[in-house]
């Protein structure tokens, strides 16, 4: 603070602090607050810590999300109801409260809408889908069946897959899908109750409930350098790929602990979101990484397995050096006890504050000025 209140043109951190803040602001002042603020946070954490659930409490809230948690695998295709131009007549009497303008004549307006024929010919044509799928046991797979059903009735591109939270399921199948379903499972949706645009033919591939275990790695990123543009040429990667290997020689040929692998992360990791505390990564989740990164995570390695994959994101390009640490618990518990922590601690939160007797000093009335 001192520098930057110099470098700044500021006579002293004072002068800093009460342009920032206000008059009255010192360098003293902001410091016990700083300090406030990081006991006040780890009391937190330590509260939060103390918290803990049984196995079975777990797996108990975790089927109170009913489902919206989960992961639902699955394609679709809809079909549109063809729409039509109609004629509708402007209402000629005056809504109530309004009044007439002269003796002004309205206009009938022109309207593209499906009506009760389109909508059938719309649902003719789902259900003329599951008939070809369900005729089609001469292919076996159930995905390349639906494809060929649609294509048979329509012509169209192959289907949409989906991989959705349960939360995020479209209304009119969130319920048939959360069901008991198997691999194959079809079926004919309207988009709306009333007046429907299209219908939407659905088959189930999988669900992941989320029923797996966590990983937990170590990791030491090197970063290809980035051309001028932006873009990441066929030599900086490969001289990002011999300095991770020059690396994972260097552990290979020492004590190879992951105390180690966590010391030459903290000294050679470009991943300023790990490369202060050994390169680790704990409780990663399926998706969660990149997909290489993800790949050996999920990879039925052994505590202390190495390895090099590639890494590429909107923000980098470059290879990991990767250290097994070992698997985590189920991903279910994770989730459930992420929830039940932030309540138990939001809860707490509000007692404390609610406890608490608000007074204005001296000090408030430089608020603002």
């Amino acid at each position: 603070i001192e520098e930057m209140a110099k470098n700044y043109g500021y006579s002293s951190p004072n002068a800093l602090y009460a342009m920032n803040y206000g008059s009255g602001v010192t360098q003293k002042i902001a410091r016990e607050a700083a300090l406030n603020a990081a006991l006040a946070q780890k009391a937190s954490d330590t509260k939060r810590d103390s918290l803990t659930w049984t196995d079975e409490e777990l797996e108990e809230h975790y089927q109170s999300f009913n489902g919206d948690r989960d992961y639902f695998d699955f394609y679709s295709y809809f079909v549109t109801a063809e729409t039509i131009e109609q004629t509708v007549e402007p209402e000629s009497e005056p809504a109530e409260g309004e009044e007439t303008v002269g003796s002004e004549e309205t206009t009938p307006e022109t309207k593209m809408v499906a009506d009760d024929t389109t909508r059938a010919e719309a649902k003719a044509t789902a259900d003329a889908i599951v008939m070809a799928y369900k005729d089609g046991d001469d292919i076996e797979d159930p995905v390349e069946r639906f494809s060929a059903a649609v294509e048979s009735q329509t012509e169209a591109e192959p289907t949409e897959r989906s991989n959705v939270a349960g939360r995020s399921l479209a209304a009119e199948y969130a319920e048939w899908m959360k069901a008991d379903r198997q691999e194959g499972d079809v079926e004919v949706f309207a988009d709306a109750e009333t007046d429907p645009t299209g219908y939407t033919v659905v088959m189930f591939v999988s669900r992941n409930d989320n029923h797996y275990n966590t990983a937990s790695v170590r990791h030491i990123l090197i970063k290809a350098e980035a051309s001028e543009d932006g873009s990441y040429s066929d030599e900086a990667k490969e001289a990002a790929k011999t300095r991770a290997e020059e690396i994972l020689a260097e552990f290979e040929a020492g004590e190879k602990t992951e105390e180690r692998f966590a010391e030459l992360a903290e000294q050679y990791s470009e991943d300023e979101g790990s490369n202060t505390n050994g390169g680790l990564y704990e409780n990663i989740a399926r998706g969660q990484m990149v997909q290489e990164f993800n790949d050996f995570c999920f990879a039925d390695h052994k505590p202390g397995d190495t390895g090099i994959v590639y890494g590429e994101s909107g923000s980098y390009a470059g290879y990991h050096v990767m250290y097994y640490v070992g698997e985590g618990g189920l991903y279910s518990s994770y989730l459930a006890k992420s929830e039940l922590q932030s309540t138990a601690i939001d809860e707490w939160m509000t007692e404390l504050n609610n406890a608490c007797e608000v007074t204005e000093g001296f000090g408030f009335r430089f608020v603002g000025k």
